[in-house]
């Protein structure tokens, strides 16, 4: 299956429920009070960092062991039990980090932050069953519903119940959980019991050192913000989350789609011919990343003051206009080297060497942040952000050079290349068309002027594909 048709397979559930996430974050900004926004952004912070930090390994490894059709009901109980058992060890962690950041009234704080946690790592099993299942039309349409049921229910939750951050905050938990039953269902559907009897053991042998990179990750990720509240305020926080949200979750959707599909293509790829075939197909989407990310980016950091002016609220415009940028570049690091290099350790099953190159990375994180974000605020967090993961790239590049060879071939720098600047041009050109109109007209304006530049300039340079594609949709 190729890159463009594994991600468009997952593009859905992925592109809406990030879009309705973003438009509810937007929506609460104006919603809520900037603290109470705040708080429900460290919720979701918190939440995210012990769901990632203890629960993450555990489906990397459902995701590695039962691919290439080995999955099987074995495998799956014992990974729910070993994901249960460390959620729970999570939601005990949780009690201390909610003491320690909001003080009285903490228990409150911390019952959001648990069923935060147990729904989104309950989901997120579910999900990689079908994932590793390759049933990648019940995975969107999980994520679709479940997105549309939560901005649904958290908006009418602040609306009927009061501006107070753990009413929205219930309401994303329980459809979470909810949502997350079905996909565990459908998911167990069809899986044989399978000869193989797996253990606890087996399975931390393999996941364990991701289990302190994944800590190391979410903290180094989660530190800008949890600083942010230690030394500044709830306030600070509040306007830093929006604009990262803002900043982060395009390149994050599109990363996530091509990885979604990709990550397991590659482990069959790997099992059947094994390092001279993962290292065709990892330079396949390395240039199929280029391409279908970094134009968005370069139109986003193009737009930028369109995107603050049409989405955020006026007290949020001139903080957001200084880190924008950053956080859009420290973005792309990110994901590139989550969906593309440190594929390359999974996939050889040696974990040991991303810790190795890790820690030195995660040690820069926190001297930085402890030097630049209590003199510098908001602006100081996000050149943490963009150095450490810039850092972590170049590391992670380096390092797993020594087993499989990752690079994008010239002709697709080229066609990056020209796609990017296609896109920029026709954005800039609409921006006079949309001179004097509202900021939210201009931006989807200058937005449709960027895609119908990428769509003629994709299909120039992919003649033949575009044609193929074109008839199956006439097929359909």
């Amino acid at each position: 299956m190729s890159s463009l048709k594994t991600t468009l397979i997952y593009l859905p559930g992925l592109l809406i429920p990030r879009a309705l996430s973003l438009a509810l974050i937007i929506t609460m900004t104006h919603v809520l009070p900037k603290s109470e926004y705040g708080l429900l952004s460290l919720v979701i912070t918190v939440g995210e960092l012990i769901d990632t930090s203890l629960t993450t390994w555990v489906r990397l490894a459902l995701l590695r062991l039962g691919g290439g059709g080995m999955i099987s009901t074995s495998l799956a109980s014992i990974i729910f039990k070993t994901m249960a058992t460390t959620t729970t060890g999570g939601c005990i962690i949780g009690l201390a980090i909610s003491y320690v950041l909001v003080g009285s009234g903490f228990i409150e704080f911390w019952f959001a932050i648990a069923s935060y946690t147990i729904g989104v790592s309950v989901l997120r099993f579910g999900l990689s069953l079908l994932q590793t299942n390759n049933k990648g039309t019940s995975y969107s349409v999980i994520e679709i519903t479940r997105a549309i049921s939560s901005f649904s229910l958290s908006l009418s939750a602040a609306h009927f119940f009061g501006p107070h951050f753990i009413y929205p905050s219930l309401a994303v938990s329980m459809t979470t959980f909810a949502f997350a039953l079905i996909a565990i269902r459908l998911g167990l559907k069809g899986l044989q019991s399978g000869d193989r009897i797996y253990s606890v053991r087996e399975i931390t042998s393999f996941a364990g050192p991701l289990l302190i990179l994944s800590v190391l990750t979410i903290i180094s990720n989660a530190m800008d913000r949890l600083f942010l509240q230690y030394y500044w305020s709830a306030a600070a926080v509040g306007g830093y989350a929006a604009t990262y949200a803002l900043a982060r979750q395009p390149v994050d959707v599109l990363a996530n789609a091509i990885n979604t599909g990709g990550y397991p293509a590659l482990v069959a790829r790997y099992e059947e011919g094994g390092r001279d075939e993962a290292e065709v197909f990892l330079r396949n989407q390395f240039g199929f990343f280029l391409k279908f990310v970094l134009p968005v980016i370069f139109v986003l950091f193009l737009l930028k003051d369109d995107v603050i002016s049409a989405l955020l609220p006026k007290d949020y415009h001139n903080q957001a206009s200084g880190i924008f940028g950053i956080i859009l570049l420290a973005g792309v690091g990110f994901n590139l080297r989550s969906s593309i290099f440190d594929n390359v350790f999974l996939v050889e099953r040696k974990n040991y060497l991303q810790l190795r190159y890790f820690v030195p990375v995660f040690l820069v994180a926190v001297a930085l942040s402890i030097f630049f974000i209590p003199a510098y605020g908001v602006w100081g967090s996000s050149v943490v952000f963009l150095t450490w993961t810039t850092l972590a790239l170049v590391m992670s590049a380096i390092t797993g050079r020594k087993l499989i060879r990752v690079s994008a071939s010239y002709p697709d720098i080229l066609r990056t290349g020209v796609l990017i600047g296609t896109c920029c041009i026709a954005a800039y050109s609409a921006q006079y068309v949309a001179l004097g109109l509202s900021p939210f007209m201009r931006l989807l304006i200058e937005g449709l002027a960027a895609a119908g530049g990428y769509g003629m300039t994709i299909t120039m340079l992919y003649p033949v594909e575009a044609k193929n594609a074109l008839f199956n949709i006439r097929q359909r």
